[in-house]
């Protein structure tokens, strides 16, 4: 009676002859009822099943779930129904094994790290960090704000510590997050590690110090200044395309200087709609000018006046309103014009002030020459 020969689901893979064998329907040789000789074929079936059909090339007859080991590859593949595929799995290990074939997996059991090897090196898959190193880089999350509505943040990571969250919304997390306070607004939000930093060059920012931008001061461009500007170093300020003003301190003392060379100093104000020279100090001719060419400009000084060279008065009139006038030299000279004549004398003298002036004067027509008696009275 032939042999029907089921596989595990019950379908029929062959039906085998009493005295025959069947090498076609599976790589194995499936045996007959009463076969002369089936010990030998019988034996090399069990080798088969142990070397799984061990050659360069696939078995010829597979059926679904046999396995082969593939001699080129050094590989264990399994046949799906259509073609074989490698066995995947993974060696455990804590450091790299010497066996691995191109594709096989090894997992780091120290680090909890998987890698794959591509026929040079093992390429870590993942994760990015060993046990050792703690949670690093980054993770994606879900989680819900305050209004119950789902929210995917990317949090960065070191050493199992949150530095911060990447956010396209703006929200309020409904569960506080450890390591991180506040809300979630769009961009990077540093969490709350201390003297954490981003330390490195910034081409832009909208605020410094939580001043909008448009408040600091330019180096480039006209700029307004709300507010008291104190330079604490006795360098002071330099203006000008070659440095010609400066002001500063030496020694305590409060300087303002010119470096230009034969360069006036001016002290401008402006009075009504005309801006005026107030104070222009000369350096090519050594000369200050006091509000120069204003005929009707005053200068009042609060205490003595000290002249080391010539005095100079020009104007129509000079008042002195003092006690004493005390003059060191013997001669007093009066109508010192350009040509003196006797002409331009007739006049010149003196008058005392009193409930009747006084004069004491000189007159072509009564005399050429002035001679007080002692003790005369005028």
């Amino acid at each position: 009676m032939a042999y029907q020969i089921n596989k595990t689901d019950g379908t029929i893979v062959a039906t085998v002859a009493d005295g025959q064998v069947d090498e076609l329907s599976t790589d194995l040789t499936l045996i007959g009822k009463n076969y002369s000789g089936f010990g030998e074929a019988f034996n090399e079936n069990l080798i088969k099943l142990l070397e799984h059909f061990s050659s360069v090339t696939a078995p010829i007859h597979p059926i679904k779930g046999q396995i082969w080991f593939d001699n080129s590859q050094s590989k264990l593949k399994v046949y799906n129904g259509i073609t074989f595929v490698p066995v995947s799995s993974a060696t455990i290990s804590s450091s790299q094994p010497s066996t691995l074939a191109t594709g096989d997996l090894w997992y780091d059991d120290v680090g909890r790290q998987l890698y794959f090897f591509d026929g040079a090196t093992a390429v870590l898959l993942a994760p990015a960090y060993s046990s050792v190193q703690g949670l690093s880089g980054t993770q994606v999350d879900t989680i819900l704000d305050t209004l119950n509505q789902t929210r995917v943040i990317t949090s960065l990571y070191n050493n199992g510590v949150l530095l911060g969250i990447f956010s396209k919304d703006s929200f309020t997390p409904k569960v506080e997050i450890v390591g991180f306070n506040g809300n979630i607004e769009p961009g990077f939000n540093v969490g709350t590690l201390a003297n954490f930093k981003i330390r490195a060059t910034c081409i832009n920012s909208d605020s410094l110090g939580g001043a909008l931008a448009t408040t600091y001061v330019r180096t480039d461009t006209s700029n307004s200044i709300n507010g008291q500007l104190q330079i604490t170093s006795d360098l002071g300020i330099t203006v000008g395309s070659a440095g010609q003003a400066n002001l500063f301190v030496s020694a305590g003392d409060v300087l303002i200087s010119n470096a230009a060379t034969d360069k006036n100093i001016q002290l401008s104000v402006r009075k009504g709609i005309t801006q005026e020279a107030a104070i222009t100090i000369n350096a090519a001719t050594r000369n200050i000018n006091l509000y120069s060419g204003f005929i009707d400009s005053t200068v009042t000084t609060g205490g003595n006046l000290i002249v080391n060279g010539d005095l100079t008065v020009e104007g129509t009139t000079t008042t002195i309103n003092t006690t004493t006038v005390a003059i060191e030299d013997k001669n007093i000279v009066i109508a010192n014009v350009t040509t003196p004549t006797n002409i331009t004398a007739d006049g010149a003298g003196i008058t005392i002030k009193a409930s009747t002036d006084k004069t004491i004067a000189y007159s072509t027509v009564s005399y050429t020459h002035l001679t007080l008696p002692t003790n005369r009275e005028v």
